[in-house]
């Protein structure tokens, strides 16, 4: 997505620098953002543990966040409050682990469902030390990361009925059409 200290760019970068276990970081963001974010990687001294990607067809996404480990989302302080990105579901439907932001996973409509540590990963992105403490612990333990990853997708589906989705669309259009005729 777009990059930007909103966005956690900036936070991501803090925090794998303090990561301990091995790891590889792909980081999809804007053109106009790498350049900036590859230099602040260089001052972390993890360039080389980075790679910045420009685009990623959405035909493609969930692909990619598929053959990703663990994917994270640490969008915090973000100036529009309505603001409610669909990355989180796109990231639970392919059951890959998620780490989300505090602030965005408060404003899933699904919230409940959400439980920490059982089907995501809820961190303050401020906090660089305990996010990347709790990132190294799901990179050392891939099953933790599994079982939290299926249980996302579960979840996403119990949320997510293909059928009721298209029936709700049936009733919209028809209580529409039937006020179109009174």
């Amino acid at each position: 997505g777009k990059g930007g200290e909103t966005k956690g760019s900036y936070d991501i970068i803090d925090i794998i620098s303090k990561l301990k276990n091995k790891f590889y970081f792909a980081y999809i963001t804007n053109p106009s953002a790498i350049n900036e974010l590859k230099n602040y990687a260089f001052k972390k001294n993890i360039e080389n543990k980075i790679k910045f990607i420009k685009f990623v067809s959405n035909a493609e996404i969930a692909k990619f966040i598929k053959a990703s480990y663990i994917t994270c989302f640490l969008e915090r302080d973000f100036p529009i409050e309505i603001h409610g990105p669909i990355i989180p579901r796109e990231v639970l439907s392919v059951g890959t682990c998620l780490v989300i932001s505090e602030e965005i996973y408060e404003k899933q409509f699904f919230i409940e469902k959400l439980k920490n540590q059982q089907n995501v990963i809820v961190v303050n992105p401020k906090e660089h030390n305990n996010t990347a403490t709790h990132i190294d612990m799901l990179l050392k333990d891939k099953n933790t990361t599994e079982r939290i990853g299926k249980a996302g997708y579960k979840i996403f589906n119990e949320f997510n009925d293909h059928n009721s989705y298209i029936e709700s669309f049936c009733n919209l259009f028809s209580t529409v059409i039937q006020k179109k005729q009174d």
